[in-house]
């Protein structure tokens, strides 16, 4: 079949098309669809917050994070994590201990008809709601951890809101001398 004149430069019209499209977005990059504020990047925790995490890990009052002067960020607490709970060889259960009292969230992989394949335990570990740890396990019947993912979500914890109770580092702790 022959070509006409038409369908071929509506063929190189279309290429040019593309051809602009690619150079644009070779030359751009690909776009930042993340929100622009992202205060775990450039804020540091509160002082609570670095106490709150230096109890549940242990962590000596010498180590970086837990001097009260030294400005902490949430990326710095990814190597401390990352060293207690090392994947493959953790298992959950270890992880909801150390972590009792944080904000947690489950999050199921399922088939079709309902058999859940794997499981994320989704922990909000700072006052920034957005910046998110998550423990996967795709096999739910070892309760391993794989994996340890770090990132941003728009909620780390499905019922964490404005209208919350206080995260758990935010509490003051109640004095043991009061009466009732």
């Amino acid at each position: 079949m022959m070509q006409t004149p038409t369908s071929t430069r509506a063929r190189l019209y279309l290429v040019a098309v593309f051809a602009m499209l690619a150079f644009v977005l070779l030359a751009c990059g690909e776009p930042d669809w993340r929100p622009a504020n992202r205060p775990w990047a450039t804020q540091p925790l509160r002082l609570e917050t670095k106490e709150y995490f230096c109890t549940k890990f242990g962590l000596p009052s010498t180590h970086p994070v837990c001097q009260p002067e030294r400005d902490v960020f949430a990326k710095d607490l990814i190597p401390i994590v990352e060293q207690r709970f090392p994947a493959n060889t953790t298992s959950y259960a270890e992880v909801a201990e150390t972590l009792d009292g944080y904000p947690v969230g489950v999050e199921e992989s399922k088939l079709p008809d309902g058999t859940v394949t794997g499981r994320s335990y989704v922990y909000l570990l700072t006052e920034f709601d957005g910046f998110c740890t998550e423990f996967v396990m795709n096999d739910i019947q070892a309760e391993m951890v794989e994996r340890i993912m770090w990132g941003e979500k728009y909620k780390c914890v499905p019922d964490i809101d404005e209208h919350a109770p206080a995260r758990p580092w935010l509490m003051k702790p109640k004095n043991q001398t009061e009466t009732p």
